[in-house]
């Protein structure tokens, strides 16, 4: 059931109003998902907590944490966040609306991952999605911005996917708009988080351009699967090791060790 929250956008726990907006897109139209948490999920539970940053960050020196945990991220896998999501992404690229992803993510490296622009370009692709065709003349562009980027490193579009590298997603999207010289007449907005959702909704607002804003609120709470023996031994193998477990083998390398009598 859909839940009206403000005036341009809905809480949705399924993407049914936008499949119902299909028949109504143009090529005036931009569809804009978020990518983590919105199309795609972790399978291993510890990279979908807070605790990764409020307990085991806090743990290993600042300059440690990256290199550790951006092999988590580099060899974690990820699922559907819905198995519809493909063929719908699909069915919205049939139309002549464009569509792109926004995505709050370095443009540059990352610990052991070289370039998170390619990076998220390869995830994206294993699941079918491919944003490259909305602006085929665009493979890669530096996106300047009104403000001192982070680490001097600009937001950056490669494929049809947008890194903002810190920088608010309403900021980087106008930017984006700017630079390229094309505005739509309406945007439509997906996200699982809803400040971003507000931001973008206000600033099209401002834009005087139409607005549809999803908030996808489908998010499993992990907290009730939360097992934080299997999560601190991912963390003793990965920052001792340089070794990152699944779920899966973590749970049953801690069965053996409880079998064994170890700790």
């Amino acid at each position: 059931m859909m839940i009206p929250a403000c005036k341009h956008y809905h809480v949705v726990k399924n993407f049914d109003l936008l499949e119902k907006e299909i028949p109504h897109l143009d090529e005036n139209t931009l569809v804009v998902f978020d990518i983590d948490e919105t199309l795609l999920t972790r399978k291993d539970k510890l990279l979908c907590t807070p605790l990764v940053t409020t307990k085991y960050a806090k743990m290993i020196p600042k300059n440690k944490f990256f290199p550790a945990f951006s092999r988590a991220f580099k060899e974690g896998k990820f699922e559907l966040t819905d198995k519809k999501l493909p063929e719908l992404l699909g069915r919205i690229k049939n139309t002549s609306a464009k569509v792109i992803a926004l995505t709050n993510v370095t443009s540059g490296s990352l610990g052991v991952i070289e370039s998170y622009p390619d990076f998220r370009v390869r995830e994206c692709a294993q699941f079918g999605f491919d944003f490259s065709d909305s602006f085929p003349n665009i493979k890669t562009l530096d996106i300047p911005i009104p403000q001192q980027p982070l680490k001097k490193k600009l937001p950056l579009f490669k494929n049809g996917i947008i890194c903002t590298n810190g920088i608010s997603k309403e900021i980087v999207l106008l930017a984006f708009f700017k630079k390229i010289k094309w505005k739509p007449t309406k945007v439509i907005f997906v996200d699982d988080l809803k400040i971003y959702v507000e931001k973008i909704g206000d600033a099209m607002k401002k834009e005087n351009i139409d607005f549809l804003g999803l908030h996808y609120s489908k998010k499993e709470n992990h907290d009730k699967e939360v097992n934080e023996n299997v999560f601190d031994l991912q963390f003793k193998y990965l920052t001792e090791k340089d070794i990152w477990l699944s779920d899966e083998q973590a749970t049953k390398l801690l069965e053996s060790k409880q079998k064994e009598g170890n700790p």
